[in-house]
């Protein structure tokens, strides 16, 4: 009487045929996973395309900072926002193109929903530098809820620079959040005559 392979260790098993299930599941799974991929990568490009990206620096792209912590946004375009900011804290970015010569318009996307308010400045170099713009920041009606602020500023810096976003406050605690910044830069305007003129 033969014996059972599964009672003697020493007699090897008959092979058994692949199971062909996985693999049959696999080739139907990889086209539902390629046009769920696709999928995705066109809502976030539609997503992303509704923002006007020029001059645009995203706040929690700093090359340094103090105080600053990045959470994920609400705001148009998704990603992460830059909040717990009270006085005293700042954030520093490099290289910054602030545009050629013409009127500099300085933009910062903020949101708050506490009761207390303060100051967003832009300041170049350091955090006392150049001021390019400030603004005054009250409750927007909650840490979620975004406005732009836009100034126009009266610096002749032009080309990259090193600018800080500071924050200011005559309260205690943390009173905005931040998204981004954008600076436009518009062309001054040649007078006819002038050396600058076209012919």
């Amino acid at each position: 009487m033969p014996l059972d392979p599964r009672l003697n260790p020493y007699v090897v098993p008959p092979r058994r045929e692949p199971k062909r299930r996985p693999a049959l599941l696999a080739l139907v799974l990889v086209p539902i996973a390629g046009a769920v991929a696709t999928s995705l990568i066109v809502t976030t490009s539609a997503g992303a395309e509704q923002v006007d990206t020029e001059g645009v620096v995203q706040a929690e792209a700093w090359a340094a900072q103090s105080g600053a912590r990045t959470e994920n946004t609400g705001d148009a375009g998704g990603g992460r926002n830059v909040g717990w900011l009270a006085d005293g804290d700042w954030m520093r970015y490099d290289n910054v193109d602030l545009g050629g010569p013409g009127s500099l318009t300085a933009s910062v996307r903020v949101a708050a929903g506490g009761r207390t308010g303060g100051t967003v400045e832009l300041r170049a170099g350091a955090p006392d530098g150049e001021l390019l713009a400030s603004y005054q920041v009250g409750n927007t009606g909650g840490w979620q809820s975004w406005t732009t602020k836009t100034r126009v500023s009266t610096t002749g810096r032009t080309g990259l620079q090193t600018v800080f976003v500071l924050i200011r406050s005559e309260h205690g605690g943390d009173f905005v959040n931040v998204n981004w910044l954008r600076f436009h830069r518009t062309p001054t305007a040649a007078i006819p005559g002038s050396p600058s003129a076209s012919p």
